[in-house]
């Protein structure tokens, strides 16, 4: 007879209470000494199930933590073939194991690789406001070195002046701060404004509007830029006093780069299917001083064309050279920012 055996809980004994003797499932006699199989429960002779003394007192050492199946009801038999059917699936779960360690490890090399990728992108962003840092201060230098040359020049006995020196550099110093601010920037005019109170819903709106308008209009690929925030102007302030146009839209991105790549894109424009999307006007976004020279040179032009109204020349702005130039009227002067619908 043979015997199988797993790790089950189970109590067995090799003497059984004569209070309550079992009978034997081989020879229907009652057991005084025997085992109990897991399985059908049916007590056995050791002798009746060819168990021999040596298997005896090592069941009798395992205690629960072995089992016992019997041949009665073929018992031993099921259970074999329970175990055969473990074998294959313990080789599966191995297998599985192995292949799980393999995704893991490939896991890692490819996060490595990801990290790596993160840090080389943060570096490049470091260097590039690095960069952008050492031409504000060469911008600067340039700035200061003009104002004192300036106060040489006009200075009493070339002696300069040195509190207005002071104040015009630190003014030199906030529109260069300024114009950093700025920098990542741009001014959009035409964007329809979202007819919303709701100042979350309007700005989400205006985020939607703008992306179609770099997507479809300019072709710019979405994962090439990161807009941070998007801003009415006006917003707080005395509205235009045309309440049927939208306002003028700022919006900033993460990088400087990008105010560059509209520039580059924005032709584009002009092959839009969207009617809004064609008028759309681009501009940088302005530091103070700059808006106010702007004014200054709009001013100065007017002022020229109405003093020769009935001139055949008319006076313009180079917003470019930041000059008022004389051309005749109908000749087709240079404006390199708005052909491509940027200035």
């Amino acid at each position: 007879m043979a015997a199988a055996s797993g790790i089950v809980n189970k109590p067995n004994s090799k003497t059984i209470s004569k209070k309550k003797l079992e009978i034997c499932g081989h020879c229907n006699v009652r057991v005084s000494e025997g085992i109990k199989c897991d399985c059908c429960k049916y007590w056995v002779h050791y002798n009746c199930e060819g168990i021999t003394d040596k298997e005896v007192d090592s069941w009798n050492i395992l205690g629960n933590r072995a089992s016992f199946y019997c041949s009665v009801r073929s018992c031993n038999q099921i259970a074999k073939k329970f175990i055969d059917c473990i074998g294959p699936l313990q080789d599966q779960v191995d297998s599985n194991t192995q292949r799980l360690e393999a995704l893991e490890k490939k896991l890692e090399a490819q996060q490595k690789d990801t990290e790596s990728e993160v840090n080389r992108a943060i570096s490049e962003v470091n260097n590039a406001i690095e960069r952008e840092k050492d031409k504000i201060k060469s911008e600067v230098r340039d700035d200061i070195v003009g104002v004192l040359q300036d106060h040489e020049k006009t200075g009493a006995g070339g002696t300069v002046k040195k509190e207005q020196v002071k104040v015009e550099v630190q003014e030199a110093l906030e529109d260069e701060k300024d114009k950093a601010f700025r920098a990542g920037n741009l001014i959009i005019a035409g964007v329809p404004e979202p007819d919303t109170d709701d100042m979350d819903a309007g700005n989400s709106a205006d985020l939607a509007s703008v992306t179609r308008l770099f997507t479809d209009g300019m072709k710019l690929d979405p994962d090439s830029y990161r807009i941070t925030n998007t801003t009415r102007l006006y917003r707080g302030r005395k509205e235009p006093a045309d309440t049927n146009k939208d306002r003028l839209l700022r919006v900033r991105f993460d990088s400087s780069d990008m105010v560059g790549k509209v520039a580059r894109a924005s032709p584009e424009l002009e092959n839009a299917a969207n009617s809004w999307m064609k008028n759309t006007r681009i501009f940088r976004d302005r530091s103070k001083k700059e808006r106010d020279e702007r004014r200054e040179l709009i001013r100065e032009a007017h002022t020229k064309n109405n003093e020769e109204e009935d001139s055949d020349y008319k006076w313009y702005v180079d917003f470019s050279n930041k000059k008022v130039l004389r051309k005749k009227e109908g000749e087709e002067r240079p404006r390199p920012f708005r052909a491509q619908k940027y200035r």
